[in-house]
């Protein structure tokens, strides 16, 4: 293997630039150094449990990751900077300082008890235990001050400028930039499971399985497919990405710049992030796949990455963590109600040291079969309500999910419909007998 040190053309002039042509150089971090790492197919990088891994862009230092990091557990990528949580709830972030970002990674002091992490364009979010959110780094053009007495959340996400979060009770706040109409959430939105947040528009997952989406339109990217099939996870950025209840993955919006061509055969994909302008999906054998625009290098996976469980994509970079210790949960599964014949999508996710089981429970009882990170529920019937929760174990130990509640309506429930929504088309059902879909995890 040889390495020369990292160097790239000043080329970046703001987020709409995009940059081609760097050739098919391989990124990687070794200790605080920054390397062009140039492989031959027999040559592979060992990467030790806990390591936090970094492949792209590096001219703010965004893949210059802390050499003394330690039970790291989740993920996030800004536009020229990086974030992630650590086991005991702080946060560390690295890339422009003070002077070239507004000070995006100077993380508040006496920041604690942080449960979920989310990185905007300028900017980041702390989701604490506590159901509060603390934000900083905003850019002053942009000020994003939080509504009063913003409590109750269990998810959030940060677009270029905006912030999107889910309340306890299904419902979903917005604020920010607004002049797309991005943090406009319609009255009318409930019954949300999962939220996502574009650069510029927002999207909402419902638990009738309606992916709603606001703000920006000018790719598509908000938009979704009237034959969507079921839909279990999304992620955002200046394109869609969608994790479905076959575990496979869609994509769409922007693809001007190819990212929405995901690579055929990609499948058995249990966790999903998107980039600027590429994607990233974690496999069943705790691998990475990437696709879209690589100009960087940053749809470039380093040689022998393995063990991964927890991805996110900047605005031109990649990161990955392979996974350590116990599992640490990072995506709970959400509340919901649904019709009698529909399909909902149960999901959850934990990092930890791969590989991570996964086992589904109804009322307490195992689901045979149920022991993937989603539960697929088809063809619902009053008998379907009730409880249902993960247990989440691997060779360090294990941990239950809060149980989330199902809710079945014995009559047909129109739930309003929002700008955008469609419904998606249901797949035909061959058997009645047992209505879950489970896939085995490697």
């Amino acid at each position: 293997m040889s390495t020369t040190l990292y160097s790239l053309s000043d080329r970046r002039s703001s987020h709409k630039a995009r940059p081609f042509g760097l050739g098919p150089r391989l990124t990687l971090h070794l200790g605080l150094l920054c390397l062009v790492t140039h492989l031959s197919s027999d040559e592979v990088q060992a990467w030790a449990p806990g390591s936090v891994v970094g492949w792209g862009d590096n001219r703010w230092g965004q893949i210059n990751i802390p050499s003394d990091l330690s039970n790291v557990v989740a993920l996030a990528g800004g536009e020229l900077h990086s974030l992630l949580l650590c086991g005991d709830g702080t946060v560390v972030s690295w890339g422009p300082g003070a002077s070239a970002g507004g000070g995006r990674c100077a993380v508040p002091t006496g920041l604690t008890n942080v449960v979920a992490i989310a990185a905007g364009a300028y900017h980041n979010l702390a989701l604490k235990a506590d159901g509060t959110v603390v934000e900083w780094a905003h850019n002053a053009d942009y000020p994003t001050a939080q509504p009063q007495g913003l409590t109750n959340l269990v998810a959030i996400d940060a677009g270029g400028y905006h912030n999107v979060a889910l309340k306890e009770d299904g419902t979903v706040v917005a604020w920010g930039a607004n002049e797309t109409g991005q943090a406009n959430v319609s009255p009318d939105l409930t019954n949300v499971i999962a939220i996502a947040a574009g650069h510029d528009y927002s999207l909402a997952l419902r638990g009738d399985g309606v992916v709603v989406g606001w703000g920006h339109d000018y790719w598509s990217e908000r938009q979704t497919c009237l034959d969507l099939p079921e839909v279990a996870a999304l992620s955002a950025y200046f394109h869609t990405v969608a994790l479905l209840g076959d575990r496979t993955v869609v994509n769409w919006g922007s693809a001007y710049h190819f990212q929405s061509n995901v690579p055929p055969g990609l499948v058995n994909v249990q966790a999903i992030a998107a980039g600027g302008e590429h994607g990233l999906a974690i496999r069943d054998d705790w691998t990475v796949t990437c696709w879209g625009v690589s100009g960087s290098g940053q749809t470039n996976v380093p040689p022998g990455l393995t063990g991964v469980t927890a991805v996110a994509g900047g605005d031109w970079h990649s990161l990955a963590l392979v996974g350590q210790g116990q599992p640490f949960l990072t995506a709970k599964p959400f509340s919901r109600a649904a019709n009698r014949g529909r399909t909902t999508i149960f999901y959850t996710w934990a990092t930890g040291e791969a590989p991570l089981r996964y086992q589904w429970q109804s009322n307490g009882r195992n689901i045979a079969g149920a022991t993937n990170a989603m539960l697929v529920l088809h063809d619902l019937q009053p008998s379907d309500a009730g409880t249902y929760r993960a247990v989440v174990s691997n060779a360090r130990g294990s941990l239950v999910t809060p149980p989330a509640a199902l809710t079945y309506w014995f009559v047909h429930k129109q739930f309003p419909r929002t700008e955008r929504d469609h419904r998606k088309i249901q797949k035909p059902r061959t058997s009645s007998t047992r209505r879950v879909i489970a896939q085995e995890t490697q």
